[in-house]
């Protein structure tokens, strides 16, 4: 079965998509999502990032932004100190064409800045056109109407925007090179007469190079036919409760699966974890660990507990599933002998000549199997069992015994040299439940 991603508990608050240019919509953002600073969830995909400026005063000219080259702060910076440091490629712009909310499309700038391809020192806000009038901007100092960047991402098939609030902001003016003007509660670019000198603003904004924190998760399924792989029309269960353990068993959080089986847990610090299943009532573990990684169960087929991993900074790790089933057969204990087997053959020959020898080398099975291939082996004696003991040959060479005699554990899950039961029944017992 094809696997997806699936995103099951998701704790975010969602912010508010750009509709327009209003009051309304910066007090709605900035008091739903508001964070002092933005990193990019780990499993996430950026969608856009915008930066959002009220207008105080129009100018009716295109103003460009662009990407900071070098620290500054708000309260010391002033034109001279700046030095112009600042790309001269526009990294998005707007048309200063009326009163309210302008917005600008920053997605590239603020890809660099989470990617870490440039340092964050903020951006710059230009008026390129020689044109007297100044347009101004309320500023984080204003008693409304700040600017913030909108960051939206996708994750887990869900689209999440934040809002991330103005740090720092100053204006600059050529005229008075070495003024600062950082407390003021308004920003301004333009040129001023009969000078020709400009103006510009400065902000700044806490988004961060993403960081490198891992997932897990995946899939847990109705395995229809009990053979532990997903198969083509065998369902995702719902509501199944997981825990994620350290390798020592200590708790670390817990979720269920959603609608259709999926499931994650996201955020985690780079280590070593299990994942514990838990089975619903009246189902049971499939066979652990049959074939591939992606489509086979990796729950013990007693506990429900994954082997442990180890999850790599950034890694999202969505191969742990786990396969049930509901018995058609009650299962017990193993009584009078085994009667038959079912068999995995796990070693790597290819074409491997498979001889399966009973007491007094009673030839059980003789045949040719290749490497995850299955075959089975029935009972031989009067009483229609296997014996007190089974020895497995591949190629003549001798690999393992089973004990057969029920004074041992035997039952699916049992790996004995390149052999794993995967079904067997007793003569008194009938089908022999997992070990």
């Amino acid at each position: 079965m094809t696997k997806f991603f699936r995103v099951i508990t998701l704790i975010a608050v969602v912010g508010m998509l750009a509709t327009g240019c209003s009051s309304d919509r910066n007090e709605g953002v900035m008091n739903g999502n508001n964070l002092a600073n933005f990193m990019l969830p780990a499993g996430a995909t950026l969608e856009s990032a915008s930066l959002y400026i009220w207008v105080n005063q129009p100018s009716n000219e295109q103003v460009t932004v662009h990407r900071v080259t070098t620290a500054w702060d708000e309260a010391t910076v002033t034109w001279n100190s700046f030095g112009g440091a600042y790309m001269a490629a526009n990294a998005g712009s707007f048309a200063c064409d009326d009163f309210g909310w302008k917005s600008a499309d920053i997605t590239p700038l603020v890809t660099a800045w989470l990617t870490g391809t440039h340092a964050n020192y903020g951006l710059l806000l230009d008026q390129p056109e020689v044109y007297f009038r100044t347009a101004t901007y309320a500023s984080r100092e204003a008693a409304s109407n700040k600017p913030y960047v909108e960051v939206c991402y996708w994750l887990g098939g869900v689209l999440i925007c934040e809002s991330v609030p103005d740090l720092g902001d100053a204006y600059i003016r050529e005229l008075y090179g070495d003024y600062n003007y950082g407390g003021l509660d308004w920003l301004g670019t333009g040129w001023g007469a009969p000078e020709y000198l400009e103006k510009q603003c400065l902000l700044l904004f806490d988004i961060q190079i993403s960081p490198m924190k891992a997932s897990i998760g995946d899939f847990v399924w109705n395995d229809l036919n009990a053979d532990g792989v997903q198969n083509a029309g065998e369902p995702g269960i719902p509501g199944v409760t997981v825990f994620l353990t350290d390798c020592y068993g200590q708790i670390l959080g817990s979720t269920t699966t959603d609608a259709n089986g999926y499931y994650i847990f996201t955020n985690l610090t780079p280590g070593d974890y299990r994942v514990e299943f838990v089975a619903p009532s009246g189902m049971v573990f499939t066979l652990q660990n049959v074939g591939d990684d992606m489509t086979d169960s990796d729950a013990d087929l007693t506990t429900g507990i994954t082997n442990c991993t180890t999850l790599d900074a950034g890694e999202n790790d969505m191969t742990w599933d786990a396969g049930l089933f509901t018995p058609t057969q009650e299962t017990g204990e193993c009584e009078g002998k085994v009667t038959q087997l079912t068999l995995r053959y796990d070693g790597s020959v290819v074409d491997a000549n498979i001889v399966v020898l009973g007491r007094k080398n009673v030839v059980i099975f003789d045949g040719i199997v290749q490497p995850g291939g299955q075959f089975t082996i029935v009972g031989w004696d009067r009483k229609g069992t296997l014996g007190t003991e089974t020895y497995y040959y591949v190629n003549g060479v001798y690999n393992t015994n089973i004990h057969t005699s029920c004074s041992q554990p035997i039952g699916p899950g049992l790996t004995k040299g390149d052999f794993t039961v995967l079904e067997g029944y007793s003569r008194n017992g009938g089908l022999l439940p997992p070990i």
